[in-house]
């Protein structure tokens, strides 16, 4: 976000004035039941002056503020000339706030890990350095990217492979947990049915037969699909897809 920002101020020009960023993370921000206010309460104190060109609000964590989806609905349909970019670490709470309040306003896009070549360009040390040079003189770097993913936070980490698996076992479960007890009621019945998806091909089960052995209803199976698929750990496969795969190997695959 604050790269955009030198981006916006540098590149486009665009009047510092016009530009507001806030971290809604920030803990002095974070006071007891306080929701809406909050975010209306810092619009209405940036003074953004009569400087051309429309108004920019970067919101970093907009998650952590209740009711910021209907807030937003109501301030850009009333706001015409406000532009708004909003991050969140919480997949879950943004998008399942997006789905009612966002349909036709903003546009949803999901920041993965790193890929591979973005990783050997991450390790570039110098003008003289290149992705290639790297590799050669890190040839393990492959290894450590299937084995660690694309999380930026362990690039440069001097931990060995083994600890940081650990950490990330440790830390991204606790995470994980956490944000799917906000959205879920019952945890442990999303992470039986992410089991059961890793062991077995989709085509085992329909969402009737699948329920039956979770002990849900449909609508609170498809409730917990939906919060696998909104944090990533599942992929839905559409209609095409499922078309590719069945001539590929003559099997429907996919999630039920």
């Amino acid at each position: 976000m604050l790269q955009l920002a030198d981006w916006l101020l540098i590149e486009v020009r665009l009047a510092p004035s016009r530009l507001l960023y806030v971290d809604l993370s920030d803990p002095l921000l974070a006071r007891t039941g306080q929701g809406v206010e909050l975010l209306a309460e810092l619009v209405g104190a940036w003074r953004h002056g009569d400087a051309p060109g429309p108004r920019i609000a970067l919101f970093d964590e907009l998650q952590s503020v209740p009711g910021w989806d209907a807030w937003l609905k109501h301030t850009l349909d009333w706001h015409p000339d406000l532009r708004v970019v909003a991050t969140g670490s919480s997949s879950l709470r943004l998008a399942d706030g997006g789905r009612e309040s966002g349909r036709g306003r903003w546009d949803d896009h999901t920041v993965e890990g790193l890929t591979f070549p973005e990783r050997l360009e991450l390790l570039v040390s110098g003008d003289d350095d290149s992705p290639e040079l790297v590799l050669a003189r890190r040839p393990e770097a492959l290894q450590e990217h299937l084995e660690l993913g694309g999380l930026p936070e362990y690039l440069l980490s001097f931990n060995s492979r083994a600890e940081i698996r650990r950490h990330m076992r440790t830390e991204i479960d606790r995470e994980i947990g956490a944000e799917l007890a906000s959205f879920v009621r019952e945890v442990d019945v999303t992470r039986r049915l992410f089991l059961l998806f890793a062991r077995e091909s989709g085509n085992q089960h329909s969402r009737t037969k699948l329920a039956g052995s979770l002990g849900v209803e449909r609508p609170t199976l498809d409730r917990h699909i939906e919060g696998l698929a909104d944090m990533l750990l599942i992929h839905r496969l559409g209609p095409r897809a499922l078309a590719a795969c069945a001539l590929a190997d003559e099997s429907r695959v996919g999630i039920p």
